[in-house]
């Protein structure tokens, strides 16, 4: 196993530890769609904030502050694992890698386009979402002026 396939079985050992404190055998999420829920997003981007979480300790340390709860380390994988998380219930919204090709047919389910995958959402919440991420991308374009 090289360093790389390390890092995942540290990762894949963490999750699985956490997963008892924070998740549910039924929902190894549950924390996380819970936190979204109460902060009004979808659940995907309450993960996006626990990972900014850990962003702030790893800002904290890398101009020289002491962490005294956890080390660099273990904020890096739990980092890791938050961006697997978002990944993971992004595609729970959008369960085809075609996000902004679908349509709704006669029979009120949506559809992909690209891959004819039946979706899971109601419409106006693949609106929502598409919006969303629109609007998460406009934010991060850089000014031409």
């Amino acid at each position: 196993m090289n360093k790389f396939e390390q890092v995942l079985e540290e990762m894949r050992t963490l999750q699985a530890r956490k997963r008892k404190d924070y998740g549910s055998d039924q929902d190894p999420l549950a924390n996380i769609r819970a936190g979204a829920q109460f902060a009004g997003v979808p659940d995907w981007v309450g993960s996006l904030m626990r990972a900014n979480d850990k962003m702030f300790r790893l800002s904290a340390a890398a101009k020289g502050s002491p962490l005294s709860n956890e080390g660099v380390e273990d904020s890096l994988l739990d980092l890791a694992v938050y961006a697997v998380h978002a990944l993971t219930l992004y595609r729970e919204t959008i369960p085809c890698r075609h996000w902004c090709a679908h349509r709704m047919n006669d029979d009120g389910n949506i559809y992909c386009e690209g891959c004819g995958q039946k979706t899971n959402v109601t419409w106006k919440e693949f609106q929502e979402v598409k919006n969303y991420v629109s609007e998460y991308r406009q934010g991060y374009e850089l000014d031409e002026d």
